[in-house]
This record gives C-alpha cells, sequence and structure tokens, in this order.
C-alpha cells in the first residue's frame, strides 16, 4: 500500500486559544466538503476501538485543551482522527496547534 502526505498548513502562528480552535475548526470544516474527508473518528489503537467524532466548534476546542502538552506548554497539543473505517475511504488528518517552540511547526496534514 502507498501511502502519500499532503501538507494543507505548515506555520507558526502567536494566536489566542480561541484563535486556534477557531483555525482548526474552519481548517477541519472546509475539509468536509470534500466527499470522504470529514473527521469522523479519533485515532485509537485499533480502527475498531476508535471512539466517534462529531465535528463541532466545542468538540474540537474540548479536545485541544485534552491533547495540550501539560508539562511543555509550548508543545502545543496534537490531535489526529481518520475519516472511515472503511480501508479504501480511509484518510487521515493530523494536526498540531499552540506549538510556540520555534524547533516544532504547527501543521494540518492529510495521509491517504
Amino acid at each position: 500500500m502507498d501511502y502519500y502526505n499532503l501538507i494543507i498548513w505548515a506555520r507558526n502562528y502567536e494566536d489566542s486559544f480561541e484563535k486556534q480552535v477557531e483555525r482548526v475548526y474552519a481548517s477541519l470544516i472546509e475539509m468536509a466538503k470534500i466527499d470522504n474527508l470529514t473527521p469522523k473518528y479519533l485515532t485509537a489503537m485499533s480502527k475498531e476501538s476508535a471512539p466517534e467524532f462529531e465535528l463541532t466548534k466545542e468538540n474540537v476546542k474540548q479536545l485541544i485543551m485534552d491533547k495540550q502538552d501539560k508539562k511543555f506548554s509550548d508543545l502545543g497539543a496534537r490531535i489526529s482522527f481518520f475519516t472511515s473505517k472503511e480501508e479504501e475511504k480511509m484518510c487521515g488528518i493530523r494536526v498540531s496547534t499552540g506549538i510556540k517552540n520555534s524547533k516544532f511547526v504547527n501543521t494540518l496534514t492529510m495521509v491517504s
């Protein structure tokens, strides 16, 4: 199986938490307009155990809060989703946001 990465955005922003939530949510909403690119599941050890994810601004906000690095706040949060449990329709989505360390970059990446 071949894998491809498509970086949608990659840069550091000096954003407030609310702006980070808005940027991630708006990006995911735009992606969801394309067939098979709606984030429906959170990444887990297996696709069978992956919890469903409903794309709402409040859910994105809560997920970013939960995933923020508690020890090193300048590393922000990393979250990932996938779009389907069917192999032929599955696409991964990885997001990092809130990074303020110059050695790392905020990104939104699709993996297919």
